[in-house]
């Protein structure tokens, strides 16, 4: 069985206002909405939506409490509560009114009873059971309850899950390379964890890894995200140890040359599988003369020009203060994570050098058919679009999911799968830039089903150009598209990552929430005018 720990669960109450909140004055709700949950429970719900049984425990108190449990039951999610006999649940108010503005209820005091007879609940956990533990601790309980109640399975093969991470994610990636250093980006990645002046590469990777937690890293066009994920109370390690990478990294000759093999197989993976491939050459040909167009991980001339030195200039002119975003997402106290902070990056100085990022220049439309080795035919279809400051790309990011995201009711799936088995895989993309954007349709089908395809593609594109969607069906969309947002917001490392994006291109955390209503916001008129745009370039 799944248990999940909520120690404070809450009721949302959400206030939708048709203008801006006039503090003082009296303002009338355009719409409302309670949504139960804690963290914990988020979880159960997703599992619950996922066809997996769990338990979720915690405490409640209070007719608010009675509520939330009744309310649960109904939504079909098994509880076991610990009722408190003082205090009651907590109630959050959250109005939204162009910004949203938040009441957050103090919630109970948890007596160390309580505690303890939450402690005997899970001593009857067995090695078939996983607990999930997530959410705040309240300040009514110790803080280091989650590393008390780990230390009390221990032993006993229950397998836990503890919602920490940390991260550091620098504006830095493949862009903003030389000509002659592609790769350069990704492999300076890779080094990093080849050894500081206080570490060698083993103990880089056994920091973390011993504990049962995970260091890694990746590398995007335009960014390089080095996080770490850990069971709880190891923060400050974690903090030290990605410090220790991004300062102090010595980039060692003979581990760089085993690395450079390491890459190459991963160059050619990436050739041996043509479903991969055929992007990075369609970004080759749509960005051509741009720093976003060449392959992320380089090819096997530019690999063999990278060096110590070059991996360590780097780092020196891009990993800088103000480059940077150092971010979290756990249990612990911010005041503990800007201490550790200040600790381990305070006296961090350096200037940022960085070539100058170009806007790609839009090119004349192109079909290029190239011959590889394959039983399919790899096709991908797609036109450069604006970047992730313009507001247009609320619409184009639903358009996306009706066209040809992930449900299998996509139009692209049901009409080139579903209707006519002419294809395994068919999707649609979009990907914003800083300054730019670009949204793609892919599907890999039989040679002889190809033209079919891109027929089909064509007037499905062309309906949603040429008319309105109907209301029923657009809110549809808009439902399936924000639980999707929903549900992707349960995974940390997602979460986190989001919200060190949010704060590095936008200067704020962007919530679920707030990214929902936006999408439901789009009007039928703007989706059909997205639609139209995507047609009439490609």
């Amino acid at each position: 069985m799944i248990y999940t720990v909520t120690f404070n669960p809450a009721i949302d109450y959400v206030v939708r206002l048709d203008k801006a909140l006039e503090v003082g004055e009296v303002n009338r709700a355009a719409g409302e909405d309670c949504v139960l949950g804690g963290k914990g429970i988020n979880v159960s719900g997703v599992l619950h939506e996922l066809g997996c049984e769990s338990v979720a425990l915690g405490f409640v108190a209070g007719e608010t409490g009675a509520w939330l449990e009744r309310g649960l039951a109904a939504q079909g999610l098994r509880t076991d509560f610990i009722h408190l006999d003082h205090g009651m649940t907590r109630i959050n108010v959250k109005i939204k009114a162009g910004q949203e503005t938040e009441l957050n209820g103090a919630g109970p005091a948890i007596p160390a009873s309580a505690l303890h007879a939450l402690e005997e609940k899970l001593d009857a956990l067995t090695e078939s059971d996983v607990l999930i533990l997530a959410g705040s601790i309240p300040s009514s309980m110790p803080q280091d309850t989650y590393e008390r109640l780990l230390a009390r399975l221990d032993g006993k093969g229950v397998r836990c899950v503890v919602d920490a991470t940390r991260a550091l994610l620098v504006n830095a990636g493949s862009r903003d390379e030389l000509k002659h250093q592609f790769g350069l980006a990704h492999f300076t990645e890779h080094a990093l964890f080849k050894g500081t002046e206080h570490r060698k590469a083993y103990q880089v990777n056994c920091r973390l890894e011993n504990l049962g937690g995970e260091l890694n890293a990746y590398t995007s066009k335009e960014e390089t995200l080095v996080y770490s994920l850990f069971p709880k109370g190891n923060m400050p390690r974690a903090m030290e140890l990605i410090a220790d990478l991004v300062q102090n990294s010595v980039f060692p000759e003979h581990e760089l040359e085993k690395e450079r093999e390491v890459v190459l197989e991963e160059i050619l993976s990436y050739r041996d599988t043509p479903s991969e491939a055929v992007y990075d050459d369609f970004e080759d040909l749509i960005f051509a003369g741009n720093a976003l167009g060449h392959n992320i991980l380089g090819d096997e001339d530019s690999l063999q020009e990278l060096s110590s030195e070059k991996c360590r200039r780097f780092i020196e002119c891009l990993y800088t203060p103000g480059n940077m975003v150092l971010f979290g997402v756990g249990d612990a106290a911010p005041e503990r994570f800007f201490r550790l902070a200040e600790r381990h990056f305070g006296s961090f100085s350096r200037t940022l050098v960085r070539p100058e990022r170009s806007v790609p220049a839009v090119l004349p439309q192109f079909a290029e058919t190239r011959s590889v080795d394959s039983h399919q035919a790899h096709t991908v279809i797609g036109i450069p679009t604006f970047g992730m400051h313009d507001d247009r790309k609320y619409a184009l990011l639903l358009l996306n999911n009706i066209l040809g995201g992930p449900g299998m009711n996509s139009l692209l799936n049901v009409a080139i799968r579903e209707r006519h088995g002419y294809a395994y895989t068919v999707e649609s993309a979009v990907t914003l830039f800083s300054d730019s954007g670009l949204m793609t349709v892919y599907f890999g089908s039989d040679e002889r089903y190809a033209k079919r395809c891109l027929n089909l593609v064509d007037r499905t594109l062309d309906s949603l150009a040429s008319s309105t969607m109907r209301q029923r069906a657009l809110d549809a969309a808009k439902k399936q598209y924000a639980g999707q947002l929903l549900v992707g917001s349960e995974s940390l490392e997602g979460t986190a990552l989001s919200m060190g994006k949010s704060v590095m291109h936008f200067g704020t955390v962007s919530t679920v929430d707030e990214i929902t209503d936006r999408i439901r916001s789009v009007t039928a008129e703007q989706l059909r005018d997205a639609a139209a745009t995507i047609a009439g370039r490609y």
